[in-house]
């Protein structure tokens, strides 16, 4: 599964959000949603997201610097606005960040699953990802596989259905 991070802060609208995605049976999971761009920028490193989905207008951070901050930290993560206002200023400076889409609230159940879908194409193609996700699944995989509980939770972190990883090892 692809981690995912939700921004908005209006508690309703990041319900309901939350809600669409998880009905969405995507292969997206929610690992962090907060109500600025600042609180989001402090657990970065934390929960490391390989897609994000912000709103622009928030208090304390809005989402053009919360998402220009993550994509210096985070090279190669996806990012989407989920805006109220239709403002060609904001879409310009979505353009010009590089976002994958900019979608009007409410978002529809097909708006966003075209948006999960875009986000998890990107992310399948961009070897580095998956290759770096993978290992780093392996090597948690190591330390827990005493415990089968740990193990499911580290296997329900990354999605890689369509990598085989082949290892091998010679002593010369």
């Amino acid at each position: 599964m692809f981690r995912l991070i939700l921004v908005e802060d209006e508690p309703r609208i990041l319900r309901n959000l939350t809600d669409k995605i998880i009905s969405l049976n995507s292969d997206f999971k929610i690992v962090g949603t907060y109500d600025n761009g600042e609180d989001a920028l402090s657990e970065l490193d934390w929960t490391q997201p390989h897609a994000i989905i912000s709103d622009i207008r928030m208090p304390i951070m809005d989402g053009i610097t919360f998402i220009a901050h993550a994509l210096n930290k985070i090279k190669d993560v996806q990012c989407a606005f989920l805006s109220g206002y239709d403002d060609f200023s904001y879409l310009r400076q979505a353009i010009q960040l590089g976002v994958n889409d900019y979608l009007l609230k409410p978002a529809n159940e097909v708006e966003l699953q075209n948006l999960l879908d875009k986000m998890k194409s990107k992310l399948l193609l961009n070897h580095h990802v998956v290759i770096n996700e993978i290992l780093n699944q392996l090597s948690i995989q190591r330390k827990f596989e005493a415990d089968p509980l740990q193990a499911t939770i580290v296997n329900e972190t990354f999605y890689h259905g369509y990598y085989l990883v082949i290892g091998g090892w010679s002593p010369h």
